[in-house]
């Protein structure tokens, strides 16, 4: 098994945002309700295909992640994973990947998760651990 890491591109849209409604939409729902146009409109300026990593496992993408530096942190806005290759440790694949970068970084790596999403309790397994929360989000960071 190859896998290979790339950049997101502008042509990456459309499978990146159909992937975000098929593993979100349904925790997203379940909170606020959903709004396609201001889902639609909130992924292009918020994420950015651009702003992805492409995860490959022998040629077919199977996960993304968006990962923005800030000053003193690593804020992870997302890992989309394709439901059919959830728990197959792509996952904690990726975790690890940015755990390296924060490490030769020197920051530490914090993310924002929908407590109903079982995302929440993954990160929380991989040693992430919550500062702050409010009635529907948990804020945690690791390597702080």
């Amino acid at each position: 098994m190859q896998d290979d890491i790339r950049s997101g591109k502008t042509s990456d849209r459309e499978w990146l945002y159909s992937l975000y409604c098929r593993t979100m939409r349904p925790y997203v729902e379940q909170v606020w309700g959903w709004d396609e146009e201001l889902q639609s409109k909130g992924f292009d300026e918020q994420l950015g295909a651009e702003n992805f990593k492409v995860l490959s496992v022998d040629g077919t993408e199977v996960a993304a992640y968006c990962l923005k530096r800030k000053d003193n942190e690593l804020w992870l806005d997302m890992i989309l994973i394709e439901p059919a290759r959830q728990e197959s440790g792509i996952g904690r694949k990726i975790v690890e990947l940015i755990h390296s970068q924060a490490i030769a970084d020197n920051l530490p790596v914090r993310l924002c998760s929908i407590k109903v999403n079982p995302a929440t309790e993954f990160y929380k397994h991989l040693g992430y651990t919550e500062y702050k929360t409010d009635e529907v989000l948990s804020y945690l960071e690791w390597g702080s």
